[in-house]
């Protein structure tokens, strides 16, 4: 039982006696003059009737009044976000030392409750709340107040002094994330700062932003800036396509989009990819490519074509909840559609991301990793992710020739080949290089030797 908890049954009791203690007394009362005078006459019927109604009035009412002033989490069984800011204004204004307020937030949670429901989504939550309770009890953290504060953020208020409180949290942080929590890992995002003598609401409110890392459009943003971000919401995008030869299968086509700037011209999208993440814009950004590439297309709308998004909308219910709403509104194969991404976080989040490629091959896309052989760790990925391509990274073209680049090239394509994952390899530009990809079973070659990106027709 939490500490919440705790507080929370000695509330009930007290409100126990207080609905007893007028019944006691009045039975005492009545036994005393009923023991004195040794009868019991119609009057005394009376107002014993009288206290039995009134008593039974009280008891429904302090009962109500309980139930209505609860202070526990209906879920978590932690404080409400009123009792949890009332114990902080109080334990802040009585103690000036330390007064640390750490702001969590089960960063997933959310992901978690969409792709499984409300329910199994609730269920991780609680846990996740005991294994924090548990984790701060084993490390002598007794003096803490944790409360939910909305959906998946809580207040945790401690007179420990901030640098080992922050050890603390980061070590769960860790540690809830590797081991996860019933087989799904949770993201837990926190920010802590001393409250001594700030004001509660705008501290709070400061490490909500902290937390989401919010970057608000202000008025020195550059001129440039500003122009990506309004031709991106307005989705003024112009495509190119390139053709992907295959050897033995049809030929697949690569989307290259570039955007259509007011007063910087066409601007490649690698090149507006900081404005991007600065801004948080890389979901919106995914969207309106794909939407506007779609709505583009007037030919050949059953090839096979190769789009590229980036790991933040992988990751989004929101960019999944388009993609369902787009294919279906649009009468669109997703059959017909590769998202290419590349899972630049290595290992570390493999297991979300199987679960997230599984919501989307229901849907009937496929997928690519892209830069294959570069910087990850290829051997997991062939292990825990149902992939249908990989793109070689640039690196192996460039160095085919290189007897050791050559024979790890032939072993991964090997590799794949035999648990049937089809292989791409890109920039191709000479006879030389074509003909080594045809020799070596590469299933499909792309670059200017087989077609130079052309417009979208």
């Amino acid at each position: 039982m939490n500490k919440a908890q705790n507080a929370e049954r000695s509330y009930r009791f007290n409100i126990a006696i207080r609905i007893a203690l007028p019944f006691i007394v009045a039975i005492i009362f009545l036994s005393y003059i009923l023991y004195k005078n040794g009868s019991i006459g119609d009057n005394d019927m009376v107002l014993f009737f009288i206290l039995i109604i009134s008593y039974v009035y009280f008891t429904t009412y302090m009962i109500y009044q309980s139930f209505q002033n609860t202070f526990l989490d209906s879920v978590t069984k932690v404080y409400t976000r009123d009792k949890i800011l009332k114990i902080i204004d109080s334990k802040v204004k009585k103690n000036r030392d330390f007064n640390n307020l750490t702001l969590l937030n089960f960063k997933n949670i959310g992901d978690i409750s969409d792709r499984y429901g409300v329910d199994f989504g609730d269920e991780i939550l609680i846990q996740c709340v005991r294994e924090l309770e548990k984790f701060l009890d084993e490390n002598s953290i007794k003096s803490y107040s944790l409360g939910r504060y909305s959906s998946s953020y809580f207040l945790l208020y401690t007179n420990e002094n901030l640098p080992k409180i922050r050890h603390l949290i980061t070590i769960f942080s860790k540690k809830i994330k590797n081991e996860g929590v019933n087989k799904k890992e949770i993201i837990l995002k926190f920010e802590i700062k001393n409250i001594s003598y700030s004001d509660l609401q705008k501290s709070i409110n400061y490490l909500i932003n902290r937390i989401k890392d919010v970057k608000i459009l202000s008025d020195d943003i550059d001129e440039f800036e500003s122009d990506v971000i309004k031709s991106i919401k307005n989705k003024n995008f112009s495509y190119k396509v390139q053709k992907i030869a295959g050897f033995k299968d049809e030929n697949l086509y690569c989307v290259i989009p570039s955007l259509k700037s007011e007063n910087h011209g066409n601007i490649s999208k690698s090149k507006i990819s900081n404005v991007m993440f600065k801004y948080n814009m890389q979901v919106n950004q995914d969207i309106a490519i794909f939407s506007s590439f779609f709505n583009s297309l007037v030919k050949n709308v059953n090839n096979k074509f190769i789009i590229e998004i980036s790991m933040q909308s992988l990751n989004s219910v929101k960019y999944l909840e388009f993609l369902k709403e787009f294919i279906d509104e649009n009468k669109i194969d997703a059959s017909n559609i590769i998202i290419e991404f590349y899972p630049d976080d290595k290992t570390e989040h493999l297991n979300r991301l199987s679960e997230i490629l599984f919501e989307y091959k229901k849907l009937g896309f496929r997928f690519a990793i892209s830069h294959f052989g570069a910087n990850n760790a290829f051997f997991a990925y062939f292990l825990n992710l149902d992939i249908d391509y990989i793109i070689y990274d640039v690196n192996i073209s460039k160095n085919y020739k290189d007897t050791k680049v050559a024979n790890t090239f032939l072993k991964l394509n090997e590799l794949a080949r035999q648990i049937g994952i089809k292989t791409i390899l890109k920039f191709v530009d000479r006879f030389d290089m074509f003909e080594f990809a045809k020799n070596n079973k590469v299933d499909f070659v792309q670059g200017f030797y087989i077609q130079k990106p052309r417009e979208l027709v």
